[in-house]
């Protein structure tokens, strides 16, 4: 879970879980927009941002990411 963003050099690094919260509460779709549905979507949200390490993906425009992707998952 996390955001992307662009530079001259790829690389993976971690994120602030509340960055990536904001980005991904400002994001979502509510399916009920109701205070029931915002609260089961800040919950939902506050769980699975509890379970992962928060990430950035940099990536400069060309194959590099690739690598870098197959690092970060080889390392777990």
């Amino acid at each position: 879970m996390g955001t992307l963003a662009w530079d001259g050099v790829s690389r993976w690094e971690p994120q602030a879980a509340g960055d990536v919260g904001r980005m991904l509460l400002v994001n979502a779709l509510l399916p009920e927009a109701t205070p029931v549905g915002r609260g089961g979507l800040l919950g939902a949200a506050g769980r699975l941002l509890s379970e992962v390490s928060p990430v950035r993906l940099v990536f400069a425009r060309d194959a590099s990411a690739a690598a870098v992707i197959q690092g970060a998952l080889a390392n777990g």
